[in-house]
């Protein structure tokens, strides 16, 4: 009987080689793919930063322009109404000048939330800067924007008319609120935007000159 014996050394050390370059390439490929992941959420995060306002977390005014701009090409084509409302604390200065600006911010973020409760789902509200905020209202049949329109800005003057209590006091501030409908009032984004805003101002100055109301919060009814 013949023996034939082989030396296995080589190929088994061939394997065990290719084995852990295939380890090399799934851990390779397990880095990519995470760091993929983390790019995405990093550009993300810059995207929230770029179009959100930080202080209350709506939009900001790079991203209602762009809002408006795709919006109104959109009710081009479904033959619907865009709508811009305006909204503006009447002598904010005050507030931060008698309680500090830690106050005044405050009471913008509560003005934000005011104005989400207000808004329709789907509308954008968005802070332009200061005390000057917009709600955006997308989607509106045209027969019936302007009843729609009259409504929100119904809850909004009705939602900033309450109270706003900080450290036990109680402040109380008017606003002045301007509106502008696409299309009876603007053919395209810019004049909507800049038509609720002259309407805002004019409202301001027509009023007599306003002051905010404190007083203690326990003397609330």
């Amino acid at each position: 009987m013949a023996t034939i014996a082989a030396d296995v050394t080589d190929l088994r050390t061939a394997e065990a080689e290719l084995a852990r370059m295939l380890a090399r390439e799934q851990e390779s490929r397990l880095q990519l793919e995470i760091a993929r992941r983390e790019l995405a959420e990093l550009n993300e995060q810059l995207h929230i930063l770029a179009s959100t306002d930080p202080l209350t977390g709506l939009a900001n005014r790079m991203n209602l322009l762009e809002h408006v701009s795709s919006m109104l090409a959109r009710a081009e084509r479904n033959g619907a109404a865009v709508a811009s409302v305006y909204v503006d604390l009447d002598r904010f200065k005050l507030v931060n000048d008698r309680f500090g600006h830690h106050v005044g911010d405050e009471m913008l973020r509560s003005v934000a939330e005011r104005l989400r409760l207000a808004a329709r789902r789907g509308d954008v509200i968005a802070r332009l800067g200061g005390d000057e905020f917009v709600v955006l209202l997308t989607d509106v049949e045209r027969d019936r924007v302007e009843r729609v329109v009259e409504s929100l800005v119904a809850r909004v003057c009705a939602g900033l008319a309450e109270p706003f209590v900080f450290g036990g006091v109680e402040i109380r501030v008017s606003s002045s609120v301007g509106t502008s409908i696409y299309p009876l009032d603007a053919a395209d984004a810019r004049a909507l935007l800049e038509r609720a805003d002259g309407a805002m101002y004019d409202r301001k100055r027509a009023r007599p000159e306003r002051t905010i109301a404190v007083a203690p919060a326990s003397s609330a009814a």
